[in-house]
């Protein structure tokens, strides 16, 4: 796991920590138990979260790579194209 997201699902872990359970429960009517399932639902997918959007920035980035190297491959094929028109001309050839 990459150390940002291990990062940032700490800092979520500690915002979820027993006082702050007991607090919202309180505050909300709830009872401590029903917050902390809930706590647990959450902890499960945020991994997958902030996972989802580091997979997302990573293709992204490949992506770019590749429209640059397709870039580069078509500049390349258009300047032999244009050498071979050139050469078949010179030659009488019909392109």
């Amino acid at each position: 796991m990459h150390p940002l997201i291990t990062c940032q699902r700490q800092i979520h872990l500690d915002f979820y920590a027993p006082p702050r359970i007991l607090g919202i429960a309180a505050e909300n009517n709830l009872h401590p138990v029903q917050v902390t399932q809930w706590k647990g639902q959450v902890l499960e997918s945020a991994t997958g979260v902030f996972e989802r959007r580091w997979d997302r920035a990573v293709q992204a980035q490949e992506e770019e790579k590749e429209k640059a190297r397709l870039e580069r491959k078509v500049g390349q094929l258009v300047v032999e194209v244009d050498w071979l028109k050139k050469k078949c001309e010179e030659l009488g050839i019909d392109p």
